[in-house]
């Protein structure tokens, strides 16, 4: 298979030009990535909330997470990268993408909580990341990801299992935390899919289309149903409206409120954390959901508290 891989070797030798030129700007994005490393991305379940919400930005309907001895796979079915997506994920840069949730510069790099040697296949792109930013090109395709690697659609992540972090039990542990209620605030992702090859076990999250004006999230953990009705508010970005640093350019936002339609789902829907797409660490004391377009922490798993 014919991989771009001047690409990625053309990319690798101008972060190498950027450092030699710039070394002062170059010792102080070691110590930003020495920030991420050991404080910004604490939790196991980190990556995979990251790349769920690339996985959104990327209008992708599904997400499937593969757990096996040696490693772990991330596929989805979205747009597939582009040689500015492949450039932003070797970056340091927390630039945000005009009405995107994602921060894919600097939230990609909570995978290397879990990895030293993340690898993106997609489109015509294969690479594996090195200390960060260093693209090097790869010709091979792991056995798991043959059956997912589509390369008019979507992106698979290889993430191998490093010595001395966290290992695939570990993962799988910390994996089974994740809130099916994220997909409610999701526009295009719909199903995220489970399956661990090591203990045979496999399952899923479903959001359906709204029915009845109910919108019906199926957790297949528990084999368990939840009913929820949604309100949107789309809401104009006026003029006048200071604007946090992180989000110039967006000029339509909205604000969404998810009630629990049946007595199972509000008696589970008690403190429950307000939503910047996925969930925060803010609470909430409302009997209902709170989402928004709120200035998450570089982490996010909190708000900004701004002036």
């Amino acid at each position: 298979m014919d991989w771009d891989s001047a690409f990625i070797k053309e990319l690798n030798a101008r972060r190498q030009r950027e450092r030699e030129l710039a070394p002062e700007m170059a010792k102080r994005e070691d110590s930003l990535l020495g920030l991420i490393g050991k404080s910004l991305y604490g939790e196991k379940v980190h990556y995979a909330l990251e790349l769920i919400q690339n996985a959104e930005d990327a209008e992708s309907t599904t997400i499937t997470f593969i757990f096996e001895k040696d490693k772990v796979v991330v596929a989805n079915d979205g747009i597939p990268f582009t040689a500015d997506d492949v450039d932003a994920i070797c970056s340091v840069k927390p630039g945000r993408k005009k009405n995107k949730i994602g921060f894919f510069g600097v939230g990609f790099k909570s995978v290397f909580n879990i990895t030293h040697a993340p690898q993106i296949i997609s489109s015509a792109f294969n690479f594996q990341i090195k200390n960060y930013i260093y693209p090097e090109p790869l010709n091979h395709l792991p056995e798991s990801t043959a059956t997912h690697y589509d390369r008019q659609r979507g992106s698979v992540f290889v993430l191998p299992h490093s010595e001395g972090l966290p290992g695939p039990i570990e993962l799988i542990q910390s994996f089974k935390e994740i809130d099916s209620k994220i997909l409610l605030f999701l526009d295009d992702l719909k199903k995220l899919v489970f399956i661990d090859k090591i203990n045979n076990a496999e399952w899923s999250i479903e959001k359906e289309p709204p029915s009845d004006k109910h919108t019906i999230l199926k957790d297949g953990r528990t084999g368990e149903s939840s009913q929820w009705r949604v309100f949107h508010k789309p809401l104009k970005v006026g003029q006048d409206t200071p604007i946090p640093e992180g989000k110039g350019g967006i000029t339509d936002t909205r604000i969404t409120l998810a009630f629990p339609a049946d007595n199972k789902t509000e008696e589970y829907s008690k403190r429950t954390p307000i939503y910047c797409y996925l969930p925060t660490n803010k609470r909430s004391d409302m009997p209902f959901l709170v989402q928004a377009d709120f200035v998450p922490t570089v982490g996010r798993e909190n708000i900004q508290e701004l002036p």
